[in-house]
């Protein structure tokens, strides 16, 4: 059975049409991302789908003026690509976004005059180019690799080789006339039509996929960022906490290391809540949040853990460390005092302390067996610094037996 004839212009054309398709389809499935290089990429598909079609049409328009429309924009939409994964990458505009959107506008003056009056040597040129850009947008990639969640980056890097590849060959010297000369009608000449024709399509497909693959992976990190917040103060959670505790404990319990928690408590929070109102208690919460936040160093893991409480964990540590550690946030949340409306609202919180060493021996006890009993311990002496007064923290019984 004769394999159907198909020549460039139709593999081109069909590109085209392609690129104008998966343009529309990628801007309905992404409308809920506006702010993310959607426009961008979105554009990018109809200028390269319109640039392939003008290249189709080389042989119908007068050949040299089309083909260097379509080379134009061909050039236009590598480069809306790139500017569109730098908005995706929440980047600044700045030197290299300038230097993006000037190189389709460049190149082609700059293959002119290196080429002036020889047609052949302006398209090796041209395609070279679009090598050049290809090589930028993967260097957006490549630097930005460890910033994107997931592996459509790895996607967009098997597309933008792909096309390269398939530029590559019209870009050396040796290359026919154009792009445009007739494949020969033979069984050889015949079946590199039709891989030209699945490389470019294939390319398009891959560019759509690995945006959306990123768009996607960056939705499921935000959402499991979200079950792992708590919606008011933006500290880790209860559940996010443990997570970490689990993650961690091995390697404390090997190294037995000394584990300990600080449990704070709002002091009258419940009077605020009473008298001016829950709006105003939801900001007391969030300004205590802030202030522990900022006063807390990286490896001192922080959480709300529900209601007026807010918990620490000092992954290691000694009883005079953990001490100091409580009265500086204690004297923290006492001196930076609540602006509301204008006035001054000092905040003070009651925390107990508790700490623990982990032994080798403890290298089998989970989680569950090993942290409800220390909360309960610092629970306690928290309302022992409650019953004293208020505005200051209590040790344990446990951890003074220790110390």
């Amino acid at each position: 059975m004769p394999i159907p004839m198909l020549n460039p212009e139709t593999a081109f054309a069909m590109t085209g049409l392609s690129g104008w398709s998966l343009g529309g389809l990628l801007w309905v499935v992404t409308r809920s991302f506006p702010r993310q290089g959607v426009r961008w990429i979105t554009a990018s598909m109809g200028v390269v789908g319109t640039g392939y079609l003008l290249i189709a049409l080389s042989d119908t328009f007068p050949t040299e003026p089309t083909l260097r429309t379509a080379y134009a924009l061909v050039g236009v939409a590598s480069s809306l690509a790139s500017l569109g994964l730098r908005r995706f990458l929440m980047r600044k505009w700045d030197a290299w976004d300038l230097l993006l959107a000037l190189t389709p506008l460049v190149f082609p003056v700059l293959w002119t005059v290196l080429s002036w009056g020889d047609f052949v040597r302006w398209s090796q040129l041209s395609n070279a180019g679009f090598v050049v850009q290809i090589a930028m947008l993967c260097t957006v990639v490549v630097h930005a690799r460890k910033e994107i969640v997931g592996n459509g980056w790895k996607v967009m890097l098997l597309g933008a080789a792909i096309q390269a590849m398939t530029v590559l060959p019209f870009a050396m010297p040796s290359s026919p006339p154009g792009t445009m000369s007739p494949i020969p009608q033979s069984m050889a000449g015949q079946i590199t039509a039709w891989a030209l024709c699945a490389t470019m399509f294939l390319n398009l497909q891959l560019s759509v996929l690995s945006y959306l693959m990123l768009l996607q992976d960056r939705r499921s990190a935000a959402e499991r960022v979200a079950a792992e917040l708590d919606a008011l103060t933006r500290l880790p959670n209860r559940r996010s906490l443990e997570r970490q505790l689990l993650r961690l404990l091995p390697a404390l319990q090997r190294e037995g290391m000394t584990l300990g928690v600080i449990l704070l408590d709002i002091d009258h929070f419940k009077r605020v809540n009473d008298t001016q109102g829950h709006d105003i208690g939801d900001l007391v919460l969030q300004h205590v949040a802030s202030v522990l936040r900022q006063h807390l160093r990286q490896e001192e893991l922080l959480a709300r853990y529900g209601g007026e409480e807010f918990v620490i964990v000092l992954t290691r540590t000694s009883l005079p460390s953990a001490s100091k550690v409580a009265e500086r946030l204690l004297h923290a949340v006492r001196e930076t005092p609540l602006q509301v409306e204008g006035l001054a609202m000092q905040v003070t919180v009651s925390a107990g302390l508790h700490v623990q060493p982990l032994k080798n021996t403890d290298a089998a006890s989970p989680l569950n067996e090993l942290w409800p009993p220390m909360l309960r311990e610092a629970d306690q002496a928290m309302y022992e610094a409650k019953r004293a007064g208020r505005d200051r923290f209590a040790v344990s019984a446990a951890s003074n037996a220790v110390a």
